[in-house]
Protein backbone atom coordinates (compact mmCIF):
# COMPACT_ATOMS: atom_id res chain seq x y z
CA UNK A 1 0.00 0.00 0.00
CA UNK A 2 1.23 3.86 -0.24
CA UNK A 3 1.15 5.94 2.67
CA UNK A 4 1.92 9.43 3.24
CA UNK A 5 5.63 10.29 4.69
CA UNK A 6 6.91 13.73 5.83
CA UNK A 7 10.64 13.46 6.36
CA UNK A 8 10.93 16.81 7.54
CA UNK A 9 8.66 20.04 7.63
CA UNK A 10 7.31 21.01 4.55
CA UNK A 11 8.45 18.12 2.91
CA UNK A 12 5.89 15.25 2.00
CA UNK A 13 6.20 12.42 -0.41
CA UNK A 14 4.47 8.86 -0.73
CA UNK A 15 5.87 5.82 -0.01
CA UNK A 16 5.42 2.16 -0.50
CA UNK A 17 4.68 -0.22 2.23
CA UNK A 18 3.55 -3.79 2.85
CA UNK A 19 -0.11 -4.33 2.77
CA UNK A 20 -1.76 -4.99 6.07
CA UNK A 21 -3.20 -8.76 6.56
CA UNK A 22 -6.39 -8.80 8.80
CA UNK A 23 -6.34 -10.98 12.06
CA UNK A 24 -9.02 -12.46 14.10
CA UNK A 25 -10.96 -9.32 14.95
CA UNK A 26 -10.03 -6.98 12.50
CA UNK A 27 -11.35 -5.79 8.72
CA UNK A 28 -9.20 -4.10 5.66
CA UNK A 29 -10.71 -1.07 3.76
CA UNK A 30 -9.59 0.57 0.25
CA UNK A 31 -9.75 4.50 0.76
CA UNK A 32 -12.28 6.15 -2.12
CA UNK A 33 -12.36 9.46 -0.72
CA UNK A 34 -10.28 12.15 2.22
CA UNK A 35 -10.10 15.62 3.13
CA UNK A 36 -7.38 17.62 3.58
CA UNK A 37 -7.09 19.30 6.91
CA UNK A 38 -6.26 23.34 6.39
CA UNK A 39 -5.73 23.55 10.05
CA UNK A 40 -4.36 20.96 12.35
CA UNK A 41 -2.64 18.84 9.57
CA UNK A 42 -1.21 22.28 8.10
CA UNK A 43 0.46 22.82 11.62
CA UNK A 44 2.34 19.23 10.75
CA UNK A 45 3.05 19.79 7.95
CA UNK A 46 4.86 23.18 8.23
CA UNK A 47 6.53 22.11 11.96
CA UNK A 48 4.65 24.88 13.26
CA UNK A 49 2.07 22.79 15.13
CA UNK A 50 2.28 23.11 19.18
CA UNK A 51 2.58 19.28 19.90
CA UNK A 52 6.20 18.91 18.09
CA UNK A 53 7.22 20.51 21.86
CA UNK A 54 3.87 20.32 24.39
CA UNK A 55 2.50 17.53 26.01
CA UNK A 56 -1.05 17.30 27.04
CA UNK A 57 -1.10 16.16 30.61
CA UNK A 58 -3.78 14.35 33.34
CA UNK A 59 -5.10 17.71 33.90
CA UNK A 60 -5.66 19.00 30.43
CA UNK A 61 -3.06 21.63 30.34
CA UNK A 62 0.07 21.72 27.95
CA UNK A 63 3.71 21.48 29.49
CA UNK A 64 6.62 21.94 27.83
CA UNK A 65 8.53 18.69 26.35
CA UNK A 66 11.65 19.35 23.53
CA UNK A 67 11.05 16.98 20.63
CA UNK A 68 7.27 15.46 21.76
CA UNK A 69 6.85 14.90 18.51
CA UNK A 70 9.72 14.47 15.41
CA UNK A 71 10.14 13.78 11.95
CA UNK A 72 10.55 11.89 10.28
CA UNK A 73 6.53 10.50 10.01
CA UNK A 74 4.64 8.18 8.46
CA UNK A 75 0.57 8.11 8.33
CA UNK A 76 0.72 4.32 8.89
CA UNK A 77 2.58 4.66 12.17
CA UNK A 78 0.89 3.51 15.05
CA UNK A 79 -1.59 6.07 16.74
CA UNK A 80 -0.52 8.81 13.69
CA UNK A 81 -3.90 10.64 13.69
CA UNK A 82 -2.66 14.07 12.22
CA UNK A 83 -2.05 13.11 8.82
CA UNK A 84 -5.39 13.42 7.66
CA UNK A 85 -8.19 12.18 9.26
CA UNK A 86 -11.49 12.04 7.74
CA UNK A 87 -11.63 9.09 5.41
CA UNK A 88 -13.94 7.06 3.23
CA UNK A 89 -13.47 3.98 2.34
CA UNK A 90 -14.72 0.58 1.31
CA UNK A 91 -14.27 -2.86 3.46
CA UNK A 92 -12.35 -5.28 0.93
CA UNK A 93 -11.04 -7.74 3.32
CA UNK A 94 -12.74 -9.06 6.90
CA UNK A 95 -10.69 -11.36 9.32
CA UNK A 96 -12.54 -13.89 11.44
CA UNK A 97 -14.81 -13.05 14.48
CA UNK A 98 -15.60 -10.00 12.44
CA UNK A 99 -19.91 -9.67 12.09
CA UNK A 100 -20.39 -6.02 11.91
CA UNK A 101 -19.05 -5.47 8.53
CA UNK A 102 -18.87 -7.37 5.09
CA UNK A 103 -16.49 -6.82 2.06
CA UNK A 104 -18.47 -3.85 -0.15
CA UNK A 105 -19.46 -1.99 2.94
CA UNK A 106 -18.36 1.73 2.65
CA UNK A 107 -17.34 3.47 5.95
CA UNK A 108 -16.47 6.84 7.36
CA UNK A 109 -13.81 7.02 9.80
CA UNK A 110 -10.60 9.33 11.35
CA UNK A 111 -8.44 7.41 9.65
CA UNK A 112 -4.93 8.90 7.81
CA UNK A 113 -3.97 9.76 4.03
CA UNK A 114 -3.46 5.86 2.92
CA UNK A 115 -4.65 3.80 -0.08
CA UNK A 116 -5.70 0.98 2.66
CA UNK A 117 -6.61 1.00 6.04
CA UNK A 118 -6.81 -1.85 8.66
CA UNK A 119 -9.24 -1.79 11.72
CA UNK A 120 -10.13 -3.31 14.44
CA UNK A 121 -13.89 -3.98 15.14
CA UNK A 122 -14.47 -2.30 17.98
CA UNK A 123 -12.32 1.29 17.15
CA UNK A 124 -14.59 4.49 15.62
CA UNK A 125 -16.40 3.89 12.43
CA UNK A 126 -19.78 4.69 10.86
CA UNK A 127 -21.33 3.07 7.48
CA UNK A 128 -22.23 5.83 5.15
CA UNK A 129 -26.04 5.37 4.77
CA UNK A 130 -26.91 4.81 1.38
CA UNK A 131 -27.80 7.82 -0.95
CA UNK A 132 -25.01 10.11 0.63
CA UNK A 133 -22.39 10.62 -2.14
CA UNK A 134 -18.88 9.71 -0.75
CA UNK A 135 -17.69 13.05 -1.82
CA UNK A 136 -19.84 14.66 0.84
CA UNK A 137 -19.18 12.15 3.13
CA UNK A 138 -15.46 12.71 3.54
CA UNK A 139 -16.17 15.94 4.57
CA UNK A 140 -17.72 14.53 8.19
CA UNK A 141 -15.11 15.61 9.80
CA UNK A 142 -14.93 19.33 9.30
CA UNK A 143 -18.93 19.40 9.24
CA UNK A 144 -18.91 17.92 13.04
CA UNK A 145 -16.31 20.80 14.27
CA UNK A 146 -19.04 23.11 12.45
CA UNK A 147 -21.93 21.18 14.58
CA UNK A 148 -19.79 21.62 17.51
CA UNK A 149 -19.73 25.17 17.61
CA UNK A 150 -22.88 25.92 16.77
CA UNK A 151 -24.18 23.40 19.63
CA UNK A 152 -21.69 25.45 21.74
CA UNK A 153 -23.17 28.13 20.60
CA UNK A 154 -26.47 27.34 22.11
CA UNK A 155 -27.69 29.75 19.15
CA UNK A 156 -31.47 31.03 19.48
CA UNK A 157 -34.53 31.68 16.76
CA UNK A 158 -34.01 34.84 15.05
CA UNK A 159 -30.73 36.11 16.89
CA UNK A 160 -27.83 38.46 15.43
CA UNK A 161 -24.64 36.05 14.62
CA UNK A 162 -21.85 37.51 13.32
CA UNK A 163 -19.37 34.93 11.76
CA UNK A 164 -15.77 36.21 11.30
CA UNK A 165 -13.79 34.41 8.62
CA UNK A 166 -15.33 32.65 5.89
CA UNK A 167 -13.44 29.81 4.56
CA UNK A 168 -14.80 26.18 4.32
CA UNK A 169 -15.15 25.83 8.08
CA UNK A 170 -16.98 29.59 8.48
CA UNK A 171 -19.04 28.85 5.46
CA UNK A 172 -20.50 25.61 6.73
CA UNK A 173 -21.13 27.34 10.19
CA UNK A 174 -23.16 29.72 8.17
CA UNK A 175 -25.00 27.68 6.95
CA UNK A 176 -25.75 25.68 10.28
CA UNK A 177 -26.34 28.54 11.83
CA UNK A 178 -29.44 29.67 9.22
CA UNK A 179 -30.70 26.26 10.11
CA UNK A 180 -30.69 27.14 13.19
CA UNK A 181 -32.64 30.20 12.54
CA UNK A 182 -30.48 32.71 12.62
CA UNK A 183 -30.22 36.24 11.00
CA UNK A 184 -26.23 35.99 9.68
CA UNK A 185 -23.53 38.72 8.90
CA UNK A 186 -20.23 37.19 6.69
CA UNK A 187 -16.98 39.24 7.35
CA UNK A 188 -14.53 38.70 5.20
CA UNK A 189 -11.55 39.94 3.11
CA UNK A 190 -11.99 37.84 0.33
CA UNK A 191 -14.45 38.03 -2.54
CA UNK A 192 -14.81 34.88 -3.20
CA UNK A 193 -15.59 33.86 -0.01
CA UNK A 194 -18.14 36.52 0.80
CA UNK A 195 -19.51 35.49 -2.65
CA UNK A 196 -19.99 31.83 -1.35
CA UNK A 197 -21.28 32.89 2.67
CA UNK A 198 -23.78 34.59 0.47
CA UNK A 199 -24.52 31.59 -1.42
CA UNK A 200 -24.78 29.52 2.07
CA UNK A 201 -27.25 31.70 3.23
CA UNK A 202 -25.44 35.09 5.14
CA UNK A 203 -28.21 37.59 4.74
CA UNK A 204 -25.57 40.51 4.67
CA UNK A 205 -22.15 40.33 4.25
CA UNK A 206 -19.15 42.74 5.71
CA UNK A 207 -15.89 43.05 2.92
CA UNK A 208 -13.30 44.05 5.46
CA UNK A 209 -11.58 45.61 2.90
CA UNK A 210 -14.02 48.29 2.20
CA UNK A 211 -15.53 48.64 5.77
CA UNK A 212 -13.61 51.36 7.89
CA UNK A 213 -15.07 49.83 11.09
CA UNK A 214 -16.63 46.40 11.36
CA UNK A 215 -18.30 46.72 14.66
CA UNK A 216 -19.82 49.99 13.27
CA UNK A 217 -21.02 48.06 10.44
CA UNK A 218 -22.33 45.13 12.40
CA UNK A 219 -23.98 48.07 15.17
CA UNK A 220 -25.37 49.70 11.77
CA UNK A 221 -27.02 46.38 10.12
CA UNK A 222 -28.73 45.04 14.01
CA UNK A 223 -30.76 48.78 14.87
CA UNK A 224 -27.91 49.70 17.06
CA UNK A 225 -28.08 46.33 19.22
CA UNK A 226 -24.68 45.03 17.95
CA UNK A 227 -24.79 41.07 17.50
CA UNK A 228 -25.81 38.21 19.91
CA UNK A 229 -23.45 35.77 19.18
CA UNK A 230 -20.06 36.07 16.89
CA UNK A 231 -18.24 32.98 15.86
CA UNK A 232 -14.89 33.53 15.01
CA UNK A 233 -12.98 30.99 12.42
CA UNK A 234 -10.86 33.07 10.99
CA UNK A 235 -7.83 32.34 13.48
CA UNK A 236 -6.80 36.01 13.43
CA UNK A 237 -6.57 37.49 17.05
CA UNK A 238 -7.36 40.91 15.43
CA UNK A 239 -10.22 39.65 14.19
CA UNK A 240 -11.43 38.01 18.51
CA UNK A 241 -10.70 42.02 19.42
CA UNK A 242 -13.04 42.97 16.62
CA UNK A 243 -15.67 40.50 17.51
CA UNK A 244 -15.68 41.62 20.83
CA UNK A 245 -16.58 45.52 19.65
CA UNK A 246 -18.96 43.92 17.51
CA UNK A 247 -21.20 41.89 20.11
CA UNK A 248 -24.10 43.36 22.41
CA UNK A 249 -23.45 43.96 25.74
CA UNK A 250 -23.82 40.64 27.94
CA UNK A 251 -23.52 38.67 24.32
CA UNK A 252 -21.76 35.38 23.48
CA UNK A 253 -17.93 35.31 21.85
CA UNK A 254 -17.19 31.72 20.63
CA UNK A 255 -13.97 30.99 19.14
CA UNK A 256 -13.70 27.99 16.60
CA UNK A 257 -10.22 28.77 15.01
CA UNK A 258 -7.15 27.86 16.78
CA UNK A 259 -4.40 30.86 17.63
CA UNK A 260 -1.52 28.97 16.73
CA UNK A 261 0.66 31.99 17.69
CA UNK A 262 -0.89 32.88 21.16
CA UNK A 263 -2.84 35.97 21.81
CA UNK A 264 -0.31 38.69 22.53
CA UNK A 265 -2.28 41.56 21.26
CA UNK A 266 -5.75 40.40 22.91
CA UNK A 267 -7.17 43.53 24.39
CA UNK A 268 -9.27 41.75 27.45
CA UNK A 269 -8.62 45.35 29.39
CA UNK A 270 -11.67 47.57 27.74
CA UNK A 271 -15.22 45.57 25.68
CA UNK A 272 -14.36 42.05 27.02
CA UNK A 273 -14.18 43.79 30.93
CA UNK A 274 -16.87 46.16 30.73
CA UNK A 275 -19.29 44.75 28.25
CA UNK A 276 -19.90 41.42 30.39
CA UNK A 277 -18.96 39.18 27.18
CA UNK A 278 -19.18 35.53 27.78
CA UNK A 279 -15.96 33.83 25.82
CA UNK A 280 -16.29 30.31 24.76
CA UNK A 281 -13.70 27.97 23.27
CA UNK A 282 -14.85 25.21 21.51
CA UNK A 283 -13.15 22.59 20.34
CA UNK A 284 -14.20 19.20 18.91
CA UNK A 285 -13.16 16.78 21.66
CA UNK A 286 -15.02 18.38 23.76
CA UNK A 287 -18.43 19.89 24.66
CA UNK A 288 -20.87 21.93 26.75
CA UNK A 289 -21.49 19.46 29.53
CA UNK A 290 -25.04 20.29 29.86
CA UNK A 291 -25.61 18.58 26.31
CA UNK A 292 -22.91 15.36 26.43
CA UNK A 293 -26.18 13.54 27.72
CA UNK A 294 -28.06 13.96 24.60
CA UNK A 295 -24.78 14.53 22.19
CA UNK A 296 -22.40 12.15 22.72
CA UNK A 297 -19.45 11.50 19.89
CA UNK A 298 -21.69 8.78 18.17
CA UNK A 299 -24.80 11.21 17.57
CA UNK A 300 -22.20 14.30 16.24
CA UNK A 301 -20.93 11.95 14.15
CA UNK A 302 -24.15 10.14 12.66
CA UNK A 303 -25.59 14.27 12.49
CA UNK A 304 -22.47 15.50 10.69
CA UNK A 305 -22.73 12.85 8.17
CA UNK A 306 -25.92 13.26 7.03
CA UNK A 307 -25.90 17.38 7.16
CA UNK A 308 -22.94 16.78 4.97
CA UNK A 309 -25.60 15.03 2.76
CA UNK A 310 -28.49 18.09 3.52
CA UNK A 311 -25.74 20.48 2.78
CA UNK A 312 -24.37 19.01 -0.29
CA UNK A 313 -21.20 20.38 1.05
CA UNK A 314 -18.96 19.12 -1.86
CA UNK A 315 -20.21 22.30 -3.60
CA UNK A 316 -17.85 23.81 -1.56
CA UNK A 317 -14.72 21.51 -2.58
CA UNK A 318 -12.43 23.61 -5.02
CA UNK A 319 -9.68 20.87 -5.65
CA UNK A 320 -9.66 17.00 -6.15
CA UNK A 321 -6.06 15.66 -6.03
CA UNK A 322 -5.29 11.97 -6.65
CA UNK A 323 -3.10 10.34 -3.73
CA UNK A 324 -0.06 10.77 -5.85
CA UNK A 325 -0.46 14.19 -5.72
CA UNK A 326 -0.91 14.78 -2.20
CA UNK A 327 2.54 15.98 -1.74
CA UNK A 328 1.87 18.68 -4.11
CA UNK A 329 -1.33 19.23 -2.51
CA UNK A 330 -0.21 20.27 0.86
CA UNK A 331 2.46 22.91 -0.72
CA UNK A 332 -0.50 24.64 -2.65
CA UNK A 333 -2.77 24.89 0.60
CA UNK A 334 0.42 26.15 2.67
CA UNK A 335 1.49 28.84 -0.04
CA UNK A 336 -1.64 29.71 -1.59
CA UNK A 337 -4.58 29.09 1.37
CA UNK A 338 -6.69 32.06 0.11
CA UNK A 339 -7.55 30.59 -3.38
CA UNK A 340 -8.35 26.99 -1.69
CA UNK A 341 -12.02 26.17 -0.27
CA UNK A 342 -11.85 22.31 0.57
CA UNK A 343 -9.22 19.80 -0.91
CA UNK A 344 -9.85 16.62 -1.18
CA UNK A 345 -8.17 13.42 -2.08
CA UNK A 346 -10.06 11.05 -4.47
CA UNK A 347 -8.09 7.90 -4.43
CA UNK A 348 -9.65 6.89 -7.81
CA UNK A 349 -7.60 9.67 -9.49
Amino acid sequence: MKVLRYSAPRHAEIVTVPDPTPQSGEFITRSLFCDISAGTEMGFYRGTTHQLNTVNNAQGNFDDHANAMTYPMQSNNPGTWWMGYSNVSEVSAVGSGVTEVKVGDVIYAQKPHKTVQIFSANEPWWKVPAGIDYRNACLTALTGIALNGILDSGIRLKENVVVFGCGMLGTLVIALAKRSGARVIAVDALPQRLEGASKAGADEVIDLTKSADVAADVYALTENRGADLVIEVSGNINALSTAMRAVACCGRVVCLSFYADGAPALNLGREFHYKHINLISSQICNLNPALLKWWDDDRRTRTALALTHELNVKQYVTHYVGFEALPAALEMIDKHSSECGAVCVDYSK
